[in-house]
């Protein structure tokens, strides 16, 4: 609760939802080495 959270995934669905949840969302790349 009331923490910052960081959802990396490729699923464009699950980017949606976690998104409107007030997560920031990012793709696999922007991990990648």
């Amino acid at each position: 609760g009331g923490r910052p959270v960081l959802v990396v995934t490729a699923d464009r669905e699950l980017r949606h939802r976690v998104g409107e949840l007030g997560a920031e969302v990012t793709g696999p790349r922007s991990v990648r080495g």
